[in-house]
């Protein structure tokens, strides 16, 4: 008795139908369909619960955040803040979308810390807090400057230009604000950490001043 007979020849079935009949190849489809159904529930949850930590935090709003960690004084412009979307439970409420032109740090800021109304500083407002006031020299060959003008300070020792043509110059105070201006000094306002390198400057050096737009 031929007890094969229930089962159909390998011969009369179709060919692409032939691997079916393979317990191996039954074993290794029944396996990609159970990782494939895995996979699908797997990405549903983890879409469900993203829609649901959305909803959690609701509406977003954009907001401008430090690009990288900013000292009082440092000017709040298109390289020093960047704007970001966040989440509207977690924006400061004196968070701010957008800055007027020429504005500027009125205090330390950190990296990635939004810009609130308090650390803006208006063009016309004074020194940062903490700030030293210097007299600096000057001639006729100094740029001509104004009280509210920024300049950089550089220090250019007496025969500063070495063999090779260069010029040993070198940048002790950045963003001076102006606060005082006649034809023999001008009085800026430095930032404290600034404040021995200037002053070290003035006693042994010409001092130029260094206009920033």
């Amino acid at each position: 008795m031929d007890l094969r007979r229930g089962r159909p020849a390998r011969s009369r079935v179709p060919r692409r139908l032939r691997p079916l009949l393979d317990p191996a190849a039954l074993r290794y489809w029944a396996a990609v369909i159970a990782l494939a159904a895995l996979l699908a529930g797997i990405v549903g949850r983890t879409v469900a619960s993203a829609e649901r930590s959305r909803d959690a935090w609701g509406s977003r709003r954009t907001v401008l955040v430090a690009a990288r960690t900013l000292e009082a004084g440092d000017a709040l412009g298109p390289a020093e803040v960047r704007s970001v979307r966040w989440p509207a439970e977690l924006v400061p409420p004196e968070a701010v979308s957008t800055l007027p032109d020429e504005v500027r740090a009125r205090g330390p800021i950190g990296a990635g810390a939004p810009i609130t109304a308090d650390v803006v500083a208006a063009p016309d407002e004074g020194p940062p807090p903490g700030a030293r006031t210097i007299a600096i020299p000057v001639d006729e060959r100094s740029l001509p400057v104004e009280v509210g003008h920024r300049v950089d300070l550089w220090s250019v020792p007496d025969g500063a230009i070495g063999a090779d043509g260069a010029v040993g110059a070198e940048r002790v105070a950045i963003d001076a604000l102006v606060l005082d201006a006649s034809e023999a000094v001008v009085v800026v306002a430095v930032r404290s950490a600034q404040v021995a390198d200037a002053a070290e400057a003035v006693a042994t050096a010409h001092v130029v001043l260094v206009g920033t737009p």
